[in-house]
């Protein structure tokens, strides 16, 4: 891959994965639950291109692989806090902060919802995982 805005912000890769993840969804009768995929799915990609409108960087990513994307110098992909450090005073970044705490005090306040049922595939997950063989 060439960069980290490859493979999971392409609209080439994300619309087939959105189609069979809402495909899947409305069989085992969970279609919010693919419906709050697709929305996020595209909003991530979407928003992850605004720079792109205002000279910041190319949105060449969303089409990748059918465009060229610029991959990483020499010195490779930045760290996690590295890019935190870059992005502390950049008005961008904090808008960004500033929504993701307004959801997090409304999904609070509306009582967690989906943090039971993700209680319940953890639990799933670790019964089978602490299964003696047999």
């Amino acid at each position: 891959m060439p960069t980290g805005r490859t493979l999971t912000h392409s609209l080439v890769v994300v619309l087939p994965l959105v189609l069979a993840i809402t495909f899947v969804a409305r069989r085992a009768d969970h279609g919010e639950a693919g419906i709050a995929f697709v929305i996020s799915a595209f909003s991530h990609s979407l928003v992850d291109a605004l720079p792109s409108l205002w000279g910041g960087t190319e949105s060449h990513f969303l089409l990748w692989p059918v465009l060229a994307v610029e991959p990483y110098d020499s010195s490779g992909a930045p760290t996690v806090l590295g890019l935190l450090q870059e992005s502390l005073g950049e008005p961008y970044f904090l808008v960004q902060v500033s929504f993701a705490a307004l959801a997090l005090i409304y999904w609070r306040q509306d009582g967690y919802p989906g943090l039971a049922l993700l209680r319940r595939l953890v639990g799933r997950v670790i019964a089978i995982s602490s299964r003696p063989d047999t």
